[in-house]
């Protein structure tokens, strides 16, 4: 089945029974984009708000997103049915992965120049920067014990790799190098726990 051939980002909810992704309204090149919900049977189909590259949270719940509200752009949560809509950074940042315990959410974001891995309790507080180098760190996503997050860096500024790192931030570690991609494949590599 197809949603939209516009439909980016598409994500399962935690039972299975929905997706939520983000579709561009007019062509690709639009700055129009909504968050949608549907039954994986292509029914239901809700429309809620503007963002991109939404998440759901363990308990399905809430979704986190990248949004910007007047003149802030950070990350969002809402109800699955669009009621609930509060901001939880303003720092610019996206590309959210939840803790398994719903918590905490980790993202990158270029606050200095490059982007960085950082960490956010769900509601702002205890925003907390994980990595700092020359390069991007980006895409990260929790273990499922919550004890790690795994990323996609080019620390050395040369080559592409996924690391790995303790969920506080010490003890990074290259697990595996996959050199230089062309970059339309940058929104194609991230973790995927299943």
């Amino acid at each position: 089945m197809v949603v939209s051939d516009r439909a980016r980002f598409a994500c399962f909810s935690p039972d299975g029974n929905k997706l939520v992704f983000h579709e561009w309204i007019g062509n690709l090149w639009s700055p129009n984009v909504n968050l949608l919900v549907v039954n994986v049977d292509g029914g239901g189909r809700t429309q809620l708000l503007p963002g991109i590259r939404p998440s759901w949270s363990p308990k399905g719940n809430l979704l986190a997103f990248d949004s910007c509200r007047g003149t802030a752009c950070g990350i969002f949560v809402v109800q699955p049915n669009g009621q609930g809509l509060r901001q939880v950074t303003s720092d610019g940042g996206g590309n959210v992965a939840w803790s398994p315990d719903g918590k905490r959410l980790a993202y990158s974001t270029e606050v200095d120049g490059d982007p960085e891995i950082w960490v956010v309790n769900t509601d702002g507080s205890g925003r907390k920067q994980l990595t700092k180098n020359q390069g991007n760190d980006t895409l990260p996503v929790y273990t499922p014990d919550g004890q790690y997050i795994y990323f996609l860096s080019d620390q050395n500024g040369t080559a592409w790799a996924i690391r790995v790192m303790n969920a506080n931030g010490s003890n990074v570690q290259t697990v595996r190098k996959v050199g230089v991609p062309p970059r339309w494949q940058f929104s194609r590599l991230w973790v995927s726990w299943w």
